[in-house]
Formats: C-alpha cells, structure tokens, sequence
C-alpha cells in the first residue's frame, strides 16, 4: 500500500499554523550533537524507573554518562485531541541541561489510549504528535528512535510508522535524526523493514544486543564483534546509501549485573572497540531486572562504580587503537584513553592466565578502582584494566585492528567448521552454546558426548568470519545416538533468508549405534538474531534422550 504523504504533511502544517502552538523552550538551544563524535556512554531506562529521572540523571552524570534515553509517549503529551501537555517534556530538557547530558528519544505510542500498538489506522494523528514533539525540542533532543522493538514480522506496518514519522519529523526540525530499530539483533526485521518502505527515511540503526551480550558466558565474544559488520553487509545489499549511518547500541545488559559489574566493562569496551557511537546501558535504575545502575533506594551498585571509572579511564572521547589475543587466547583491547593508553583486557570462562607485559603497569580494578602495579597482570573473566601499555602491545592492537576477529582461529577461507564434544569441547569454527544448560558431558558407547537430555535441544553459533548474512549452500551433519528402544529426535531450526525455519522431524535411530544425520540448505541467513544460527530441538524432554559427539557445517561450493 503507497502512503499518501501530500495529505500527511498537509495535516502537519495545518497543526503548526492553526493548531496549538509547537513553540521550542525559551532557553537558546544546545548545539546538536554530532552523533559520530560524542562520547559513548549512556544509559537507558524502563517504563517503570523512568518517573524517577529527577534521581537517577544526576547521579548517572557524575558517573560519567552522556546520553540518556527516554521514551516520550503519544498520550503523554496529547491526552486529548490537539491539547498539549509539555510539562513532563521541560522537566526532562532541564534536568538534562543542568546536568550537561544529552536525551536520544524514543516516539512510541497511540493516543488517546495508552496502548503500545503500532498507529498505522492513526498515521494523520501519529504524524500531528512527532511533529509537535519534535519542534518542541528542536536544540535540546537531537535524536529520536522510532518506536521500541517493534514485533518480528511486522516489518511493512512498522516501515509505514516509521516513514511517516521521518517525513513529519524532518518538516519540523531538517536537523533532527530518526533511528531505525528492532528487538536483539533482528537483521532480517532491519532489512525487511527498508525493502518494504523505509529505505532512505532514517539516519542511524539502535540494536538491543540483549541475547548476543549474553553469549559471552559461552565465550562468543567473536559474535558480539560482528553485529556491525553484518548489519552493514545488509545495507550494502538494501539501501546502499545508507551503508555507512551511525549504529547505537540503545539497549544492553546482563542480569544479574549487580552480581557480575564486569559485564558492563565488556559491553562498553567491546563496544567502542566495535565502532558503536553509543552504547546505552539498560536500566539506569531500579531492581526489577537486576540490571539497575543505581538501586531502588538510589545507592550505587557495583556496576555503577565499574562505568564511573571506566568513563575516567578512557575519556570523554575515547579512541579505539584495536585488538590483541594475549597469549593467544586471551581478549585485550586497546584504547587511546583521557591520560594514557588503556587496555581493557580478560580471560576465557571458567579459565585463568598470566601475561608478562614486558615493563611494568598500572593495573586497575574497574569495578572497585583499586590500583596495583606490576610486570605481569593476572587475568580472570572478569575484566581489569592496564593504564599505560607497552608500546609494542600497541603496535601489535593497531596491526589487528582491520583484520577478522578471531574465535579460536581465523576461518574467514575455510571450507568447513567443526565442533566435537570434550573436556573443553574442540570448537574449529563451530560453537555449542550455554553447553553447561542444555546438555551433559558423558561416556556413551566408548565416546564422549553430550547427553542433550537435560534440557530440550542445543544451540550451535557458527563463526561470523565462516558464514555471515550472505545465503550460502551448506551441510549441516551431526553424529548422534540413543539407547536401543528410545522415541528420541528433534527439529533442526536454522536463521534463513525470511526468518526462522524448521526442518523436522528427525528420529535418532534407536539402535543404541552412532549415526550420521545429515541436512542440505540453500537460505541461510545467518545473522545470530538470538546469539545462535541454528538448533536440534525436541518438543519436550522425553525426546531429547540422546546423545551428540559431533557437528560440522561444510560450504556446498565449487571451485
């Protein structure tokens, strides 16, 4: 269906001119933002701690946050038709300029009612509200994400709001910037969206890397490092133009992040290091998601105390100098920070190391500050950091830094990745994850493997630097088995070209003997949406009694 826009603005101008005045605050407006410069620290709130902004901007302020996200509902500020309600919006915009913070903003809702509905049957009154909005910020709310994880699969309605919402919002303001967004790292909503309309009608992209973050219990850093590169193969494909436009992470985390601060520490680094412009932490405040910055009572947690020094340790403008595998498995990264270079660097899960730096080096702890010195660091999952970092460690940061990252080993050429079940597991490419989760290491049969049945399926991440986005031939084959009599089997769910797929079902033989089950596929699309690219899952735990040694994925290519 083609949007009538001539009748949209039309219904635009007739509300600035005749309707209740848009008029901006008094206070001379800030000079915008340059979203590709200004510092990257921020934070995001819930629904429910967002009334309690007057407490939790000042303090996250201090802590050295730079940008705060808020939504700003339809029905917030029209409650009833062409009445204008600001004073929940000036009360923002002061908070936010005495305390020298930025607001990215989010346009959500449907008036009158108070429901979280995508407004395509109210595109004239959506319109009427982003113009009002963002004329009455214009200077003060640079940036205004359109909606907050709009559904997977509604791509066409979503497009329709978001490009009613650009057309409205550049004819109020030229200068303000409209983001694209989705729930995760949904690539395949992102590219469906602009094919169905909203090419060229945004400015930046926000992801919610909530699921990707969290691999990193499984060790899948490597991923995490890829969701930009993979979003900008998909706008090279479906909106050229737009290939290079700022990417912000608006939401992240890790529960329960008062438990763990370093997460934090890695979001934030892995993040600038990836190229990010913003990173926004999720929540500022509050308890309900464990995540908060500062508690319900608004005393700091540890990972408040983990962003403040980390945000003094790199600066306002921190520049990332690349990458390093310390002692060839260890993760380091590299940062010119506000007095010296910073290397934020740590150890695999569940593994410890030592790596002799050469000279010695400050080393602090990000999540207390305290500061120890030495000429070796010990590293752990937990993330320090080292303040001052030799300069052959640098060089070495900046001569990786345009080349893959890697994930035991660089399979950007290879033909085939592998995963076979062990005390560590041998990854060559192929990952299992939350391993610990989903199945248990046994002896079956004189092999070991994963006995699947403690859970109902496992989960397998392939390598980005094998096999990202682009639509490639492959072989998945999995070595299986069950003891004799069972009524094992699974679905195998693979990311494709138009979403989840499933290719069911495969009984286990029940012979009590390993066999090799094997699957040709011609769309894959994978972009690890949900941290993973495929999956063997049984409807329930009864079927997952079986066994798996071993699982490859080979490119069905010809030289």
């Amino acid at each position: 269906m083609t949007l009538k826009y001539g009748s949209i603005v039309a219904v635009v101008l007739a509300a600035l001119v005749y309707g209740q005045p848009v008029g901006a605050l008094a206070a001379a407006p800030k000079p915008y933002a340059d979203l590709k410069s200004t510092d990257p620290f921020g934070v995001g709130t819930s629904s429910q701690a967002q009334g309690r902004y007057a407490v939790w901007i000042p303090k996250l302020a201090e802590a050295g946050a730079k940008w705060m996200r808020i939504g700003i509902g339809w029905a917030q500020v029209e409650p009833s038709k062409n009445k204008w309600n600001w004073s929940t919006v000036n009360s923002y915009l002061r908070t936010a300029e005495a305390n020298h913070v930025f607001i990215s903003g989010i346009l959500i809702g449907t008036a009158p009612s108070r429901h979280w509905r995508l407004p395509n049957h109210h595109l004239a009154g959506w319109a009427n509200y982003v113009a009002h909005l963002v004329a009455h910020t214009a200077g003060k709310i640079d940036c205004y994400e359109v909606w907050n994880e709009p559904a997977s699969g509604k791509a066409r309605a979503y497009a329709k709001t978001v490009v009613t919402a650009y057309n409205a919002a550049k004819k109020a303001n030229p200068r303000v910037q409209i983001g694209l967004t989705v729930h995760s790292v949904d690539i395949l909503m992102l590219q469906q969206t602009i094919a169905d309309g909203a090419k060229n009608h945004f400015d930046y992209i926000a992801v919610h890397p909530y699921e990707v973050f969290g691999s990193l219990r499984s060790g899948q850093e490597a991923v995490y490092m890829h969701i930009i590169p993979t979003i900008r193969k998909m706008l090279a494909v479906y909106d050229p133009a737009k290939v290079n436009v700022p990417i912000w992470i608006t939401e992240v985390g890790m529960n329960p992040s008062p438990v763990r601060p370093g997460n934090l520490v890695k979001a934030y680094t892995m993040g600038i290091a990836e190229g990010f412009a913003h990173i926004e932490w999720f929540e500022a405040m509050g308890e309900a998601y464990h995540m908060g910055l500062i508690n319900n009572a608004a005393q700091p947690t540890p990972s408040y105390t983990a962003l403040k020094n980390l945000s003094q340790a790199l600066g306002a403008h921190p520049r990332s100098d690349g990458w390093v595998l310390l002692n060839n498995k260890d993760y380091g990264f590299v940062f010119r920070g506000a007095k010296t270079t910073v290397l934020a660097a740590w150890a695999p899960p569940h593994s410890t190391d030592t790596v002799d730096m050469g000279q010695p080096v400050e080393i602090m702890n990000p999540v207390t500050g305290a500061i120890t010195h030495g000429d070796s660091v010990r590293l752990t999952n937990v993330p320090i950091l080292v303040l001052g970092v030799p300069p052959g460690l640098v060089t070495k940061a900046l001569a990786d830094k345009g080349q893959p990252f890697p994930w035991d080993g660089n399979y950007t050429d290879a033909k085939e990745i592998s995963w076979t079940a062990g005390r560590p597991a041998i990854a060559k490419g192929l990952h299992q994850l939350s391993a610990h989760l989903t199945s248990r290491l046994k002896t079956f049969h004189g092999s070991v493997a994963r006995f699947v049945g403690v859970r109902i399926g496992v989960l397998f991440t392939v390598d980005p630097n094998f096999l990202s986005f682009t639509p490639t031939p492959i072989t998945i084959t999995a070595s299986v088995c069950q003891p004799a009599g069972g009524h094992a089997g699974f679905n195998l769910h693979y990311e494709s070209t138009t979403g989840w797929k499933t290719i069911g079902w495969n009984a286990v033989p029940r012979d009590g003997k390993w066999h090799t089950l094997k699957w040709k596929i011609t769309n894959d699309e994978f972009v690890n949406d949900w941290g993973y690219n495929f999956s063997f899952w049984s409807d329930d735990k009864k079927a997952s009694q079986y066994y798996i040694r071993n699982v490859t994925v080979t490119k069905d290519t010809h030289d």
